[in-house]
């Protein structure tokens, strides 16, 4: 049906809508609907609510012979509207803290009434050594049996008589869990001296003090280091070294006469003889 603005009538209805009225068609009053007017979109929704910077889960060590942890503060934490995050659970980090598992809860809420929560772990353990360092083969080793192996721990290390150490006489159970420095070893003062070849025969008494005597085969003679000790060579336990170097012992007689590159017939004899020389000299 066409409509004459000449018989249109528009009423404004209290609902808002507008209605459009033809009047007098035939007598009859026709009302015709007019299109809804458009709703306003809604308000776009506000960013989620979020902790921006929550702290790691850290692992703290006791300090050096101690069973607790002082931990330290974490940094401010803020939501992701920049609004500072409240600590509500948790110990403080300022105290010190045994150990053990320990969570804060830090929590945001925004104007819309929502809430961010973030959690943090934090474990306290005890800085130690995973067991006691050896014990050097003929020697000791004796630590601080209160600490046992908490970090701080010293051990200290010692030789057997007539033996000496070959590295450091002390260790420390270090906060990561390793010690200072490696077992030492305890080697024997005096060691039975070496010589170069099959020239000679080296014959050598006990301890406390060690006398050796260099002995040449036929067509060998002493060294010119060894001759000047007439081929004894001396040392003390408590020095624990050799007076000479047995290793050149013998070389090439330069002589022909057999009587002086033969061996002596009791080097045994002779040693015994020296030492008993050297006490008396005591």
């Amino acid at each position: 049906m066409k409509y004459s603005a000449a018989n249109v009538v528009a009423v404004v209805l209290l609902s808002g809508t507008i209605s459009l009225i033809s009047c007098c068609q035939r007598g009859r009053v026709t009302r015709v609907r007019a299109p809804p007017k458009p709703r306003p979109p809604p308000p776009p929704a506000p960013p989620p609510l979020t902790i921006k910077n929550c702290p790691p889960s850290r692992t703290v060590f006791t300090s050096l012979g101690k069973l607790s942890a002082r931990v330290p503060p974490n940094p401010p934490v803020y939501d992701s509207f920049n609004q500072l995050a409240v600590q509500t659970s948790g110990p403080n980090l300022n105290d010190l803290l045994p150990p053990g598992k320990h969570q804060i809860t830090y929590r945001a809420t925004d104007k819309y009434g929502r809430e961010a929560i973030c959690r943090q772990s934090i474990t306290v353990e005890i800085a130690r050594c995973s067991g006691l360092p050896g014990v050097p083969a003929n020697g000791s080793i004796s630590c601080d049996p209160k600490l046992q192996t908490l970090a701080g721990t010293q051990c200290f290390y010692s030789c057997d008589n007539y033996f000496q150490m070959a590295g450091d006489a002390q260790t420390r159970c270090l906060s990561d869990g390793t010690w200072s420095s490696l077992m030492p070893k305890c080697k024997k003062k005096c060691e039975d001296p070496i010589m170069q070849g099959q020239n000679g025969t080296i014959v050598c008494s006990g301890f406390p003090i060690r006398i050796c005597l260099v002995v040449c085969h036929k067509g060998y003679e002493l060294s010119e280091n060894l001759s000047r000790g007439g081929g004894y060579i001396y040392c003390s336990a408590d020095v624990g070294e050799w007076s000479h170097n047995a290793q050149d012992g013998c070389v090439k007689s330069s002589f022909l006469l057999e009587s002086i590159t033969s061996p002596m017939a009791d080097p045994q004899h002779h040693i015994e003889q020296t030492i008993k020389i050297l006490k008396l000299g005591t």
